[in-house]
């Protein structure tokens, strides 16, 4: 379902992300130009105002119109009850999504993903396909990961688990972590 919606041919991507995607030398930037042919607008949120997009990012093809817009709703330190708190707004700035991906490895517990959750069905819709991409070693501690990780198997989502990928070390650059999303995505079209 999730790799149905990335593949229309115009999908709205909203990811709920933290350092690791909030600004335009991320792993983020780096997999928006591993589509192809496509053509990938990427939106920063704004930290120093915290009250919209800005900062947008070409990749793929460079002109027209964008086949998959990218909203970073991405802040550094965040939690998941900020994360959580600014969904509304992420939504409201940006667009309604067609699909989600959380990329957060921030304080927070399983009350706080369950409202997270919440925020986003409420905010985006309750079926709108989401994805996990749980955070290498060297980007999060486990324990910041792991309730992430246990709260995408309770919830059948699919995940990209950066900490179990052969070969990838455990502080990947943006193009290596990039690289090994990509790799993940693609095979959820099999």
């Amino acid at each position: 379902m999730w790799w149905d919606a990335f593949q229309s041919p115009r999908a709205d991507l909203l990811v709920v992300g933290d350092h690791t995607v909030n600004n335009d030398d991320e792993w983020l930037t780096e997999w928006a130009g591993m589509q192809g042919s496509r053509a990938v607008d990427v939106h920063f949120w704004q930290e120093a105002s915290d009250t919209h997009y800005e900062q947008t990012v070409r990749r793929g093809k460079d002109s027209g119109r964008a086949d998959l817009v990218v909203w970073a709703a991405a802040r550094e330190g965040t939690s998941l009850a900020a994360a959580a708190e600014m969904v509304p707004q992420f939504v409201s700035e940006g667009t309604r999504p067609d699909l989600v991906l959380i990329s957060v490895a921030g304080e927070g517990d399983e009350s706080d993903l369950d409202d997270l959750s919440a925020a986003l069905a409420k905010a985006a819709g309750d079926r709108v396909p989401t994805a996990v991409v749980l955070s290498p070693p060297g980007w999060a501690a486990s324990e910041l990961v792991e309730p992430l990780a246990e709260w995408a198997a309770r919830n059948d989502l699919p995940v990209v688990d950066l900490r179990d990928i052969k070969g990838l070390p455990p502080q990947p650059t943006p193009a290596e972590a990039a690289a090994a999303i990509q790799q993940v995505v693609r095979s959820w079209s099999e």
